[in-house]
């Protein structure tokens, strides 16, 4: 799949990271010192806080909320269902949500912002959105993008690939030692520990490393002939082994996978899944060309039941982005409360398959769009809500 359109968008979310890291950097071996990162869990007393949205059509807490979602079905399970997290969302009321029924958020970091040199840390970001879930009595998972997310296409170079994404001081080389150089999964595990030192899983309960990095070994594989899959799952596992033990509440250690039941999608899951914990899928069915062709809610029905058997290993699984366009010639609001409602039919059907659940995304951006990707909102720029967010809500309701 393409998301070009939000790649923009992520990434000027992502630029304030350097403002936020600025005030708040470890250098290599202050574990315990005054720096960034202190010598076990702990929630930091005054987080830096992201700078909210400056345009004025994006959701705000003041924006008029609708009358609250109907109850779940009598004996319905409650499930851990939420919303990843663009831009535009940085505005809406992780208050609201949580009153409404969401249960936690997700969030997307870059490796080069959170470590930008051997050992040295800025977690300010991180630590301003723990702070603000905290606070909200939200759960939420934090994804480091290791490869650029839009590295999709044939003849993409290393330079957009995984060169922005890298810390700069650290080298990677596709046809060289690729993810089995020894100093990648240390300094990843070393990050993961700076971050589990600062917060128990509480609050923030997953991490994943990397984010679709399988889009980016596709196009290594068809271009340079290189298979870099094995070495991305012993790279993982590298990094779980290193972890310290000193952190018994950390939060769980993942990686994500964009997930089709067809053969393009098959080398990743069962080389991820048996050295992490968690293995993170994103599932959009109704991209063009997706695997299938059953409508929408069987499709997404059937996906989510091949995924946990094709990941080979002990790991969970969870939807890290699932969602379908709203807006014509992409979808309906109709269309999109159907695919909401099939998800939710098999994860009360499957309530132990699946950690979590978090639908792509809270609001559209941009809105008109030339992509499925822009109108998959859960709510228009505006703030108006569309029948998806009251059958997402309702799932996120504690059963009385």
């Amino acid at each position: 799949m393409t998301k070009k359109l939000f790649a923009t968008v992520k990434a000027l979310a992502l630029v304030s990271l350097v403002a936020l890291a600025a005030c708040s950097s470890a250098p290599t071996g202050s574990l315990g010192s005054t720096g960034d990162v202190s010598s076990g869990p702990s929630t930091p007393s005054s987080p830096s806080q992201p700078s909210s949205p400056s345009s004025s059509s994006s959701p705000s807490s003041s924006a008029p909320s609708s009358s609250p979602a109907d109850p779940p079905p009598s004996g319905a399970v409650s499930l851990d269902v939420g919303v990843t997290d663009t831009i535009d969302d940085l505005g809406f009321s992780f208050e609201q949500a949580r009153a409404d029924g969401l249960t936690r958020t997700s969030i997307y970091t870059r490796w080069r912002d959170l470590e930008p040199s051997d050992g040295t840390y800025q977690l300010g970001y991180v630590d301003a959105m723990v702070a603000k879930a905290k606070a909200a009595g939200l759960k939420l998972t934090v994804e480091i993008e290791i490869t650029n997310t839009d590295c999709v296409e044939w003849g993409m170079t290393d330079a957009f690939c995984v060169a922005p994404l890298f810390p700069s001081d650290l080298a990677f080389s596709r046809t060289g030692a690729g993810f089995d150089d020894p100093n990648i999964a240390r300094r990843l595990a070393g990050l993961f520990d700076a971050i589990a030192a600062r917060h128990g899983a509480s609050v923030l309960t997953h991490v994943f490393i990397g984010n679709e990095v399988d889009r980016y070994m596709a196009v290594v594989k068809h271009d340079s002939g290189v298979d870099l899959v094995p070495g991305y799952g012993r790279m993982l596992g590298a990094i779980r082994a290193k972890i310290s033990g000193a952190y018994p509440t950390r939060p769980k250690l993942g990686t994500v996978v964009e997930f089709q039941p067809s053969p393009e999608y098959a080398a990743a899951p069962p080389v991820a899944c048996p050295n992490v914990e968690v293995l993170g899928l994103t599932m959009y069915p109704t991209e063009e060309g997706a695997e299938g062709t059953d409508a929408p809610p069987k499709k997404i029905q059937r996906w989510m039941g091949a995924a946990r058997l094709a990941a080979v290993g002990s790991c969970a699984l969870a939807i890290t982005e699932v969602g379908a366009s709203a807006l014509a010639p992409y979808g309906s609001p109709t269309d999109q409360q159907a695919l909401a409602a099939a998800v939710v039919e098999w994860l009360r059907t499957n309530p132990t398959v699946y950690d979590f659940a978090t639908w792509f995304a809270m609001s559209d951006n941009p809105e008109p769009t030339d992509s499925v990707f822009g109108g998959m909102g859960l709510m228009s720029r505006t703030g108006v809500r569309r029948p998806a967010y009251a059958t997402w809500l309702a799932a996120g309701k504690p059963v009385p």
